[in-house]
């Protein structure tokens, strides 16, 4: 690719310091750590990882045949089979991983921007490149690259082309700051804030802000808000003062003094007064825009030319949302920007569709990226495209027209946005996962309209990332050793299934999990290919939960035999099928009677065909600490019994019994699995580890219609509401028949708009709900929030006297899920 880093394995193994095993002239352009990222086989060195989750070791083999040939292992792994690649071995992939990016860093003195904080670094970053962008050829990291992996793959893509580097650094505990500096090298550093962000890892905040500060030891400059008490301590007793840039809104002397107004920044420069637009009124924004503007001052930028930029700064959107489009289609919505790393972070989405879907790109012309640095992006962006699967791209914008001559794939070239809406009905796309990215300007946003489905103004945004993070979070408590069962029936409690299941498959979750028959096919028919145990198997659809390889949960002498008799009379000739059996240890809910086992492992021996995959229970009340005596006596009961049935099968199952309280407060319990549900979703059953979670569902409506209403009068069906006083109230389109329970209404239940929480009144309709707006600056069309950060699935479960598990499963499959990626 275009200006990419370019070492032999030689050079590499040399910096490694290690003998390189094989043909060592080979050229590598491209570093990869994630097996399903792969674009170019023959130019890629993959390092394969270890982590607390995932070995990438067992992912030599399809890569080999994929086309790599050159690997980075720890010196225990088995090479045979491999005739033709080449191998370098090291005792430790990680920490190769950052040698050789450090290494690489070294390579370039222009300057380095790192940026550590709680929160902002992202808009920090991308603000400071869109101030940099028309003087500057910037290398940034995608998106949030922060991470002890993330790095070292940022630092890679440093060219000599470039005249300055942006780099994030993040960190979750204790000693990772100083590999991270290292590696970076940072002549600038902006630590945007402090907050409780990745604080479990740390024994207080002071400790935290502390190991933030050692990435800045050795920067020439450093930028800093000096409000923060906790950073203003550990930078002046860390770093000279003379080499910080302080700022202040609240006087504090020696740091350049800020004040916010109305619509503007007022800063106090040694130059003179800076008066910086500000068209982001939250505290948050005012922050970023700040650190930006001074970041890009330190680098040289004029301050009248970053004023007058400050007013066409524009949001950073990081998410990636997908949405149901018209004829089957899938959107992925990716319309604020354009560039070769944005282009191949949104193409990474797009190749995790289900393979039986067209894969269709449609971009815009990079016209907000300066002429000079214009040709070589272009050229990236061909050879990932030309890389990919892709069926079809779509081009906007003229200029494309010579990169594309270059394309592999099928491609037709329109001069507009408005040319290709006036051309969508002739394309007929059908079936296919559609990529919209384009720069802001192009206004893609108009093609989504037309593409997705025309739905009511109500829908539950899902945020896989912060399922990933979820997810990441319970990883953390497990053993390295223990698998885990996520759990996806009902609808992934709601957020959708097949989406979540995918999303669960990319990340190398063990099992899943669902309720009913149905529920599993729907997954194999969407792509998933892990293991599937039904919690509920209907005897009737058992022949069906065989041929899609489906696992049944056993619970009775009665669902065994059934079963068997289907396996016996239809399968005898099938080779092996997992059976799961669950014991009876207190919940009297499903499960085996331990008396009954001895019979059940019989009759199961009797069929070679089938093999018990696992053997659990489920623990009743492992979120209530007041009953820990009795969840001990059913951790016990199942050792006991598990253990009668492993001796009378003559092979050992995976055991499990913790739910997602039991992951949190009985470790002793993790056994071989553990099975992640409520808290996969972003609800926990305690304060301190609700914390640690974030919410994944965020359920929107929109005001249909705001109208007065005179003291005296009634609002709604048996006039359950009488007004003491003229108000205002505001029509919602959501009722129970989309899940919100008629429990919420007369002043129960509450909605979030306008920053304030404002009451349901009178009773709750089928379709609609009313609320109490007062004098609050609202109009029709205004976004409202039912469900999310603001009101939380277990206030909404306490207001309506239910529990979190029902709000989130009772929203109705009319409103539509919109998948967000941030």
């Amino acid at each position: 690719m275009a200006d990419e880093p370019n070492y032999t394995l030689a050079q590499i193994a040399n910096i490694l310091g290690v003998a390189c095993l094989g043909d060592d002239e080979r050229e590598i352009q491209q570093i990869l750590t994630d097996s399903r990222r792969l674009i170019f086989p023959n130019q890629s060195l993959f390092f394969a990882l270890k982590t607390e989750s995932n070995d990438g070791h067992k992912y030599i083999k399809e890569l080999y045949k994929l086309g790599v040939k050159a690997f980075v292992v720890q010196s225990s792994f088995e090479k045979e089979n491999f005739s033709e690649a080449t191998f370098l071995e090291v005792d430790n992939t990680l920490t190769a991983l950052q040698k050789l990016a450090q290494a690489h860093r070294k390579k370039f003195h222009y300057p380095v921007v790192a940026i550590a904080g709680s929160n902002g670094k992202t808009v920090v970053k991308e603000w400071l490149f869109q101030f940099l962008q028309p003087y500057k050829n910037v290398v940034r990291s995608p998106r949030s690259y922060n991470s002890k992996i993330g790095v070292p793959l940022s630092l890679w893509q440093m060219g000599k082309q470039h005249d300055v580097a942006l780099i994030e650094a993040g960190i979750s505990k204790q000693d990772e700051m100083l590999p991270l500096r290292d590696m970076i090298e940072p002549t600038l550093g902006i630590f945007t804030n402090i907050g409780q962000a990745h604080a479990l890892g740390f024994p207080n905040i002071k400790a935290k802000v502390y190991e933030k500060v050692q990435l800045f030891t050795h920067c020439q400059q450093v930028i800093y808000c000096a409000d923060y008490e906790l950073i203003n301590d550990a930078v002046l007793e860390t770093i000279d003062k003379d080499k910080t840039i302080a700022w202040t809104r609240t006087n504090r002397k020696g740091a350049l003094q800020v004040a916010v107004e109305k619509n503007h920044v007022l800063l106090k420069l040694p130059e003179g007064d800076a008066l910086l637009p500000c068209i982001f009124k939250d505290a948050g924004s005012v922050e970023n825009l700040i650190h930006a503007f001074l970041g890009a001052r330190a680098l040289g930028v004029p301050t009248a030319q970053l004023v007058s930029q400050a007013k066409h700064l524009h949001a950073v959107e990081m998410r990636l949302e997908e949405r149901k489009g018209v004829h089957n289609n899938l959107l992925i919505n990716d319309f604020y920007n354009a560039d070769p790393e944005s282009v191949k972070l949104a193409l990474d989405l797009l190749m995790q569709q289900p393979k039986n879907r067209q894969k269709i790109v449609v971009l815009s012309a990079f016209d907000e990226m300066p002429d000079p640095i214009k040709t070589e992006a272009y050229k990236s962006t061909v050879q990932i495209l030309n890389g990919m699967d892709v069926s079809f791209v779509m081009g906007v914008g003229l200029e494309l027209s010579k990169p594309f001559a270059h394309l592999n794939h099928p491609h037709k070239l329109v001069g507009s946005t408005q040319k290709l809406l006036d051309e969508l009905p002739n394309l007929k796309w059908q079936n296919a996962a559609i990529l919209l990215k384009g720069a802001r300007k192009y206004g893609f946003e108009k093609i989504a309209n037309a593409l997705q489905e025309q739905v009511h103004q109500t829908w539950l945004e899902v945020n896989l990332s912060a399922i990933a993070h979820n997810l990441r979070f319970y990883r953390q408590k497990i053993k390295p050793t223990t698998k885990l069962m996520a759990m996806v029936k009902a609808l992934s409690y709601g957020a959708g299934s097949t989406e979540i299941a995918r999303l669960l498959q990319y990340n190398n979750v063990d099992y899943l999990a669902v309720a009913y028959v149905d529920e599993g096919i729907a997954l194999r028919q969407a792509g998933v290919e892990l293991p599937i145990m039904v919690i509920n198997p209907d005897k009737n659809a058992l022949d069906r939960l065989i041929k899609y390889q489906l696992e049944p949960e056993l619970f009775s002498l009665k669902s065994i035999h059934e079963f068997l008799h289907v396996v016996d009379t239809n399968f005898a000739g099938v080779k092996s099928i997992n059976v799961h059996l669950k014991i009876e240890t207190g919940m009297h809910r499903l499960g085996l009677n331990e008396e009954d086992l001895e019979e059940a492992i019989l009759r199961i021996r009797q069929t070679k065909t089938c093999q018990v995959a696992s053997i659990f229970s489920h623990l009743a009340a492992s979120d209530n600490l007041e009953h820990e005596e009795f969840t001990m006596s059913q951790i016990n009961r199942f050792k006991n019994a598990s253990n009668k049935a492993i001796e009378w099968l003559g092979y050992k199952p995976l055991l499990h019994i913790a739910n997602s309280s039991g992951i949190a407060n009985y470790p002793q319990a993790q056994f071989d699995m553990v099975r992640l549900g409520i808290g996969l979703y972003g609800v926990a059953n305690s304060v301190k580890e609700q914390k640690h979670l974030e919410p994944v569902t965020r359920w929107m409506t929109r005001i249909s219609q705001i109208k007065k209403v005179a003291s005296g009068e009634s609002v709604g069906y048996n006039r359950s509401f009488i007004a003491l006083q003229q108000t205002t109230i505001a029509t919602l389109p959501v009722g129970y028949a989309d899940g919100y329970s008629r429990a919420l209404g007369n002043g129960k239940g509450c909605v979030f708009l306008a920053n304030k929480k404002v009451p349901v009144i009178g009773n709750v309709c089928m379709d609609m709900i009313m609320i109490d707006v007062g004098n609050l600056p609202v109009k029709e069309g205004d976004e409202v929030e039912l469900l999310g950060a603001n009101i939380t699935a277990s206030e909404l479960a306490k207001n309506a006297g239910t529990i979190a598990y029902e709000v989130l499963t009772n929203v109705s499959t009319r409103v539509p899920r919109v998948y967000i990626t941030e």
